[in-house]
């Protein structure tokens, strides 16, 4: 998207030591452009009528649109975007929003895991992230996108330990307070189960955490895997949160608790 800067004022005009003569059009050199967006004396003129902005270098705007103009950044649409026949990138857009939004299709229905450990005996208290290595009550993963549930997997060493998985969540825009509880009871060393179309889901923003109840016996150097699908979003990252960690809420009996498998 091209801007010109039409010089109406009678005489030369200099903007960052820039000189247009009298009726002449200035293309604003790309690169340049921000710095012109900041100009006090070109903000002025263009107020005045003294200089007026111009998308083809032969019709003005007004004083009102090319205030506007000027700091209009050109949209993604307007940006090229180089596909697979130059790149060989397996894209077929050809400009920047479209590849964007490409991109973001192109997660939808992905997966991707997180995974919480607890080392040495687990029961009765969180486990941690795996990446943060902090107690997810205090470090809870935070998901940038909506996704749902469809597997999770358990071990540790205890053959004996019948620990009761409780999968804590916080909403997104709801500060610390847990809102969502889903538990899962166990009897093996280790399980691994297919939620399929009924697993949880999440969105974008919601925090989870996880935490071990004691069914009977004593976990042991656990690992606790899920599978996630992206239902939509861009990205199949998920973030440690170090600063937004889950308020001391009681999480309640595991009577009132959402089953994961109903």
């Amino acid at each position: 998207m091209d801007k010109y800067i039409h010089n109406n004022s009678g005489s030369a005009k200099y903007y960052l030591g820039t000189e247009i003569i009298d009726d002449a059009f200035y293309l604003i050199p790309r690169q340049e452009e921000h710095k012109y967006a900041i100009s006090d004396t070109l903000i002025a003129d263009l107020t005045s009528g003294d200089a007026a902005m111009s998308r083809d270098g032969i019709n003005d705007l007004g004083a009102a649109d090319s205030l506007i103009f000027l700091d209009y950044y050109a949209e993604a649409f307007d940006q090229r975007f180089r596909n697979n026949s130059e790149r060989g990138n397996l894209f077929v857009s050809v400009n920047v929003q479209e590849a964007i939004e490409e991109l973001r299709d192109s997660f939808v229905g992905k997966g991707f895991q997180t995974t919480f450990v607890g080392n040495g005996t687990v029961i009765n208290e969180w486990m941690k992230s795996e990446d943060a290595n902090i107690l997810s009550s205090q470090a809870p993963d935070v998901f940038k996108f909506n996704a749902k549930c469809v597997g999770i997997d358990w071990t540790n060493r205890n053959q004996n330990a019948d620990p009761i998985i409780i999968i804590c969540i916080s909403n997104a825009g709801n500060g610390r307070n847990m809102d969502r509880f889903y538990k899962w009871e166990l009897t093996n060393v280790r399980v691994a189960m297919k939620t399929g179309s009924n697993g949880f889901t999440v969105n974008a923003g919601d925090k989870m955490g996880i935490y071990v109840r004691d069914g009977g016996g004593n976990s042991s150097d656990a690992i606790l895997t899920m599978d996630f699908l992206v239902q939509d979003g861009t990205t199949q990252e998920i973030i440690e949160n170090y600063n937004n960690d889950f308020q001391s809420n009681s999480i309640p009996s595991t009577g009132s608790i959402t089953e994961i498998f109903p």
